[in-house]
């Protein structure tokens, strides 16, 4: 980006996600009638009011079959996963965990002093291959217009709100802050709902996610430890962590433990008012089963005996 100051830098930034200048670069283009991943290199000048923009396409597959055209289709994604080595650390759990986890973003009624869309943005976890999807509840609570899913940092699916957990109470921070949505996608990689339960008072955790996207479009895992879970009177549980780097944008996304299971649905941070202390929490996994669909409770089992060897 060629601009003269980070606020003209962070406008273009969230024109290319926003506005969708990409897409619309592709239309009419090869790339338009081709099955694959394309790269979109656009350069934005801002020069007051006017904004200047120049693409490059490539293909980033080679060369692609147009639609209808025989032999298979390039797969993006594969519809089996490669289980988490036993023993693997940190570095391998995550990039094991990254595919599963997306950015969600919908428009919502505000807009800006200058009149321009404010969207709402957080992230979401893929619990099944065919495109069931958790997030927070407040992530979706002001969106009016679509609901998109980035999936892998490169495709975007509209999805369909499934549920919302029946004691989510917008205007109270301790509830059921935690929702169900689906994309029309398959093969996708998915974790398995762990047990928050299961978790040891410190145990190491990470809390993946989207945090700030104003700063950039990135994967960043919020390191720290797990310190129980939290019953509330209303039936809810919450478990509270204490981690690094967490940040707005990662309300929504999962806390794994080592073994790449999502053991909660990170929801943000309570301050009390007398003694300042902050309190981190997520959806505990008790309060996350309560929405899913029977077919998915079922699997739950087998999923993590299947993604998650014991060590």
């Amino acid at each position: 980006y060629q601009t003269d100051s980070w606020d003209l830098g962070r406008d273009a930034y969230y024109y290319m996600i926003y506005q969708r200048v990409g897409a619309l670069a592709i239309r009419g283009t090869p790339a338009a009638t081709l099955v694959g991943q394309w790269r979109v290199v656009a350069a934005i000048r801002f020069e007051k009011t006017r904004k200047d923009i120049r693409f490059a396409i490539t293909s980033t597959t080679g060369t692609l079959a147009p639609p209808g055209a025989t032999g298979p289709a390039p797969t993006l994604t594969p519809t089996a996963r490669t289980p988490l080595p036993a023993g693997a650390g940190w570095p391998d759990v995550i990039a094991w965990a990254k595919p599963a986890v997306v950015f969600i973003l919908g428009e919502t009624a505000e807009r800006d002093g200058e009149g321009n869309k404010i969207y709402s943005s957080g992230s979401g976890v893929i619990i099944s291959a065919d495109g069931y999807i958790l997030t927070a509840a407040h992530v979706l609570s002001d969106v009016v217009g679509e609901i998109e899913v980035l999936v892998e940092e490169s495709r975007v699916y509209k999805a369909t709100v499934v549920k919302t957990h029946p004691k989510w109470d917008p205007d109270e921070f301790l509830s059921g802050d935690v929702a169900l949505l689906k994309i029309p996608a398959s093969g996708l990689a998915w974790l398995s709902v762990g047990a928050s339960e299961a978790l040891k008072p410190e145990e190491e955790i990470r809390v993946l996610g989207y945090p700030r996207a104003g700063l950039g479009l990135g994967l960043i895992p919020a390191g720290g430890k797990a310190l129980g879970v939290r019953s509330l009177p209303s039936g809810v549980s919450l478990l509270q962590i204490e981690v690094s780097t967490y940040d707005k944008g990662h309300s929504g996304g999962p806390v794994i433990n080592s073994r790449g299971q999502v053991v909660g649905i990170a929801m943000g941070w309570s301050t009390s008012s007398d003694t300042g202390v902050t309190h981190q929490l997520a959806v505990a996994t008790d309060t996350i089963k309560a929405i899913l669909p029977s077919h998915l409770l079922r699997l739950v089992l087998p999923m993590i005996l299947a993604a998650s060897p014991t060590h």
